[in-house]
């Protein structure tokens, strides 16, 4: 895991200036690697690297060159199964000076050229230098694990794995994109390929791109498996399946722990990883101070296995300490108030000594979790289909998803921008109002890449912590987009055919499955009303990005509004001012205004 940085000129010897701004980029990414700094500087190609050692300790240092072909690599991630990779890449004839996954990348591309990215198992964002055709190959994980930014002139291609590190090149664009904040109220992030700067963009999960002297070309290689569901999966194939995605994420040459809530998704990752381990593994958990906990459900599956346990408990007052710290680790603003316990965590975890930790992030997708996965089919859902029409019920799947109403968003950009995106949204999947697998491949091709993937690797990558995710192994997404829906969601309940795997191997008792869901949302009306002159100064002020688009009155209406409320957890006009606050935060940062 790592911080990258480079700059490609298919025409031109790159220029001293820029030289000093990719640099500058690198300086920006120490978090992201603090073990070592490595750079490269050709005529044409230049790269720096900040690394977090994890893989090949002594040897995986990059930039990395092939001294046969002259062509160099600086890339940031995990390929998992790069001992795979390896093994077959010798039988092709390919010889090896390390034992990093580095190398086998560069010998990838040496074997497989552009559709090397379909080989690969992990997550990543890298660029190769070609040096006999003076070109450069990008590639970029399945759903986003990884970042890569990037944007173009006429004679140079920039990127960073960061947005402001990008912004440490002298020729980065730095107008605002103003349908990039229209996105993010409605969507409560930027979805790429846009960010929030006009002129810089983001590479697509799943695609690879060319650069060349005739420009940029931007390929798919992964689509979110989907179509006819027939197979029920027995408990073997399941644990096997499980195991082994699990399995090549514990390959590392640091130690490597868990995040265990004691919920479904952390508990199978524990156990089965324990099972693969020769010593006590770490686990961590995390409640908030004043507020019901699984802290107690955590330390149930700890004892079971035997793990080394730790267990955080956070107070109100980390969040006036770190609150812009958190904001200025984002890169881009995120709404999800679970970016701020991800932050919280992943500052805890470093105090210990752990550089990488297994997260169950994915498993609502893969075993169909979500509560908005419920009552999507049957005979009631097919006749309100028949009546409504499909396209009318998969708008207001959309809807009931937006914080903003059409009337705020219209008061803060003259147009209500909402309608776009459901006919847009809604012609891409036509099915959504109906059909559980349709909304898991939306979940996986929206909000994975761009609001939960996001905040991970933001929130752990501030602390010099890499967080892995097994329950997004391609293969694993494979195998149960073969589970018919009604083994995922139906009737109101959630993970049905998980829960009975888990009953039947022992995993969790009948009463640790039904027990109330906590997640790792802040309780968010809670804090805003324990902090609101905090708030409402910020967000009140003249300078207040809010006031500019949305009014003081209506701002101070939500506040009005939140002080009525009895619930300590998430509530729409809650999650309003939280929104406002961190773009806010994040506009002061970048020192500018809308």
């Amino acid at each position: 895991m790592c911080g990258i940085s480079g700059i490609y000129s298919s025409s031109t010897t790159i220029s001293a200036l820029a030289i000093d701004g990719l640099r500058a980029a690198g300086q920006r990414l120490t978090h992201r690697g603090p073990d070592e700094y490595g750079e490269m500087i050709q005529p044409n190609f230049c790269a720096v690297h900040n690394r977090l050692s994890i893989i090949d300790i002594a040897c995986g240092k990059q930039p990395m060159l092939d001294a046969a072909t002259g062509n160099a690599i600086v890339y940031n991630g995990e390929i998992y199964n790069f001992v795979e990779l390896r093994r077959m890449l010798q039988g092709f004839g390919h010889h090896f000076r390390t034992d990093s996954d580095t190398e086998v990348l560069l010998k990838c591309y040496l074997q497989y050229g552009n559709e090397m990215c379909e080989h690969l198992n992990g997550m990543f964002a890298f660029a190769i230098y070609d040096a006999n055709a003076n070109e450069v190959l990008i590639g970029r994980d399945r759903f986003g694990e990884k970042p890569f930014y990037y944007f173009q002139t006429d004679d140079r291609f920039c990127f960073a794995s960061e947005l402001e590190a990008l912004t440490e090149f002298d020729r980065c664009p730095r107008q605002r994109r103003q349908a990039a904040l229209e996105q993010y109220f409605i969507r409560g992030t930027v979805p790429g390929p846009k960010t929030m700067l006009e002129g810089v963009f983001q590479l697509m999960p799943g695609h690879f791109a060319r650069i060349s002297a005739t420009g940029l070309a931007v390929k798919r290689y992964y689509q979110v498996p989907s179509g006819l569901a027939t197979e029920t999966l027995n408990d073997e194939a399941i644990e096997q399946a499980l195991s082994e995605a699990i399995g090549m994420r514990l390959r590392a040459d640091v130690p490597v722990a868990t995040l265990l809530s004691g919920g479904i998704d952390s508990s199978l990752i524990t156990i089965l990883a324990q099972r693969q381990k020769t010593q006590p593994l770490h686990t961590f958990a995390f409640g908030w101070a004043g507020q019901e906990t699984e802290l107690p459900w955590a330390r149930q599956i700890a004892e079971k296995v035997q793990t080394t346990h730790h267990e955080i408990l956070l107070e109100q007052a980390v969040f006036n300490d770190d609150i812009e710290a958190m904001c200025a680790a984002m890169d881009m603003p995120n709404s999800d108030s679970a970016t701020f316990v991800g932050f919280e965590l992943s500052k805890e975890i470093a105090r210990n000594g752990v550089k990488v930790v297994l997260s169950g992030e994915g498993g609502d997708e893969l075993f169909g979790g979500y509560d908005w996965y419920k009552n999507t089919g049957g005979t009631r859902q097919a006749v309100k289909s028949l009546l409504r029409g499909r396209s009318r019920i998969s708008r207001d799947y959309l809807l009931n998803k937006i914080v903003f109403s059409s009337e705020e968003l219209q008061r803060a950009f003259g147009r209500d921008p909402i309608a776009d995106y459901l006919s847009h949204s809604v012609a891409d999947y036509p099915d959504l109002g109906n059909s559980v697998n349709a909304r898991i491949v939306y979940d996986y091709e929206n909000f994975i890449p761009w609001m939960l993937m996001p905040k991970v690797d933001r929130m752990s990558m501030a602390h010099s912590i890499e967080i892995r995710a097994p329950l997004l192994d391609h293969k694993l997404i494979a195998q149960w987009a073969l589970v018919p829906e009604h083994l995922k969601a139906a009737n109101n309940m959630t993970k049905i055919r998980i829960k009975q795997y888990c009953l039947d191997a022992g995993i969790l008792n009948q009463e640790q499955l039904t027990r109330k869901k906590m997640g790792m949302n802040l309780p968010l009306t809670w804090w805003l009303r324990s902090n609101e002159s905090m708030f409402r100064d910020t967000l009140t002020s003249e300078a207040s990005v809010a006031v500019e688009l949305f009014g003081r009155e209506m701002v101070e209406h939500w506040f009005e509004e939140l002080a009525q409320q009895t619930i300590q957890g998430w509530t729409i006009t809650a999650q309003k001012i939280w929104a406002c606050f961190v773009l806010d935060l994040w506009c002061r940062r970048l020192g500018t205004s809308w």
